[in-house]
């Protein structure tokens, strides 16, 4: 893992920090709470230059990504998909060195996602992110979980689940649409 994602870890406590977050984001064991990069809007791609890798917060574009898969190449801007994450989303991104294995447990914990009751879809995107340096990674607002030492580069299909219903929500704008 990257020194600069391991340099902004900070260990999981009761709630998601760098807020305001509405209410507690309690996520599966191995997610981390990272330092809030703020939610500013910017149109410039320029702009959107983030601490964290994923990002989990940070400046994006003023339009939002719609939820769903998205497997266009090139994939969804980290600039569209952060702006999800502001309103509460779950993003689950594919990086480079993605095995198959881990590919397959990613996109079946994307599609195991329950619908939001609050929005009547799941609230997620699943899409590629050829910037990351890990295999892959389930994101939220200030949150991140990322495959441990011991996980082969894979992040299993009920973890993807647990994270997203614990952390979807919980964001400073809580919107659907």
């Amino acid at each position: 893992m990257a020194l600069r994602l391991l340099v902004s870890l900070v260990v999981v406590g009761a709630a998601c920090g760098g807020g305001p977050l509405e209410g507690e984001c309690v996520p599966v064991s191995g997610a981390v709470v990272v330092a809030n990069e703020g939610w500013l809007h910017k149109n410039d791609a320029a702009d959107h230059v983030y601490v964290n890798n994923p990002p989990a917060s940070g400046p994006h574009y003023p339009v939002w990504a719609s939820y769903g898969v998205h497997d266009e190449e090139p994939p969804l801007e980290r600039g569209q998909w952060v702006h999800n994450l502001e309103h509460g989303g779950i993003v689950v991104l594919i990086g480079d060195s993605a095995s198959d294995a881990a590919m397959t447990e990613a996109r079946a914990g994307f599609d195991a996602i329950p619908v939001d009751d609050e929005c009547g879809h799941s609230r997620s995107i699943l899409t590629h992110d050829h910037e990351m340096e890990v295999a892959i990674a389930v994101v939220a607002a200030d949150t991140l979980l990322v495959p441990g030492p011991l996980d082969a580069g894979v992040i299993g299909r009920d973890r993807v689940v647990e994270f997203a219903i614990a952390c979807r929500n919980h964001a400073p704008e809580s919107v659907c649409r």
